[in-house]
């Protein structure tokens, strides 16, 4: 049996500042199990991730955007 769940997050902020979040984690019980080492469920997976952007938009004089 395995769990898996993912979220994500983004905001704009007067179309000049932008974040986005997003996190997930995953679970898989294994099933393999060695004799040689007398060991149960060898490929048990855990696994958790997160990731974050931000972005700032500004306009130059000249209308030149840098990012």
């Amino acid at each position: 049996r395995g769990d898996r769940g993912d979220l994500l997050l983004q905001v704009l902020v007067d179309d000049r500042l932008a974040f986005r979040a997003s996190a997930g984690y995953r679970t898989d019980d294994g099933w393999i199990d060695t004799v040689f080492t007398d060991e149960s469920h060898v490929n048990t997976v855990e696994k958790e991730n997160l990731r974050a952007q931000l972005l700032y938009h500004r306009l130059h004089p000249g209308g030149v955007r840098h990012v």
